[in-house]
């Protein structure tokens, strides 16, 4: 009988625990402890063995991609993300696209979305885009203003990846395609992404962890010596960069929404930043007061 309490006590105390894991894990407190205490060891577990996502085969990518977009951006390097009005109802506009290029942003991120005409639509989701007015932005259009100015098109594809890509590329010109960076955020992406190169010289894409199964750590020792060099890591997972694993990647992250968190993340080593147009003035100062 003295045995059987403890057993049962014992499975009580494992069934308990396993209950404050899923718990934890669907607040974000699992995310949080494996993020800032573990370097996301449990992260890296569930994603090799419940999810078979590896990333180290990038390694074996020996390539020289096109990163003049880096260069002739200056650091901290800053992006207009959604166009420059992220979590806004200017988002993805060409109103404040025209906003962003007058503060001095050259490089535009947009969400891109596939609707049922086929016509590719500046657009988050998840719910469906109204149907199209003139005034609307297509990536036609942003890709049309991009070239005029000088700037570069940064690509987040909310629709399927494979299928809104080859839309795209079916509708940039050689001359327009080194303005197109694409985002990529698996690890079958990069091997299209290197299909894609046989038709069209894009620039050279941005690695981002925002959907990844893996590690950040997993995912920057996978990328040393494959030639890319931007890795965009979201704000929550900037503690678990692995600053050994540097070697020559530039650390984007977002979201960057004033000067507090501007500052909180270059001090986890960011050098490049998604911004709103609105914040834009106050960083490219430094956020001097």
């Amino acid at each position: 009988m003295h045995y059987t309490n403890i057993l049962k006590n014992a499975l009580m105390m494992i069934f308990l625990a396993m209950g404050m894991l899923i718990v934890s894990y669907y607040t974000g407190l699992y995310n949080w402890i494996d993020i800032n205490l573990f370097n996301e060891r449990g992260k890296d577990m569930t994603g090799d063995y419940l999810f078979h996502e590896d990333w180290s085969s990038i390694s074996l990518i020996k390539d020289q991609f096109d990163y003049s977009w880096l260069a002739e951006n200056s650091t901290p390097t800053l992006i207009a993300h959604a166009l420059g009005a992220s979590d806004s109802k200017r988002q993805n506009t060409l109103p404040e696209m025209r906003e962003s290029l007058s503060k001095g942003l050259r490089l535009m991120e947009v969400d891109l979305w596939l609707d049922h005409d086929k016509i590719i639509r500046c657009h988050h989701g998840p719910d469906l885009p109204r149907p199209l007015q003139d005034s609307d932005c297509t990536f036609e259009k942003a890709l049309k203003f991009a070239s005029e100015n000088q700037s570069w098109l940064i690509l987040d594809i909310k629709t399927d990846f494979s299928i809104t890509s080859r839309e795209i590329l079916q509708k940039i010109s050689n001359e327009d395609s080194s303005r197109i960076i694409f985002q990529l955020y698996k690890p079958n992406h990069i091997q299209l992404f290197k299909e894609w190169l046989k038709e069209k010289k894009l620039a050279g894409p941005i690695i981002t962890v925002y959907m990844a199964k893996r590690s950040v750590s997993h995912i920057q020792r996978s990328l040393i010596g494959s030639g890319f060099k931007a890795l965009t890591v979201p704000s929550y997972r900037l503690p678990a960069i692995d600053h050994n694993e540097g070697n020559g990647i530039k650390i984007f992250t977002h979201p960057t929404i004033g000067c507090k968190y501007f500052l909180e993340q270059i001090a986890y080593g960011a050098t490049g930043f998604y911004v709103s147009s609105e914040v834009t003035p106050k960083i490219q100062s430094g956020c001097i007061q």
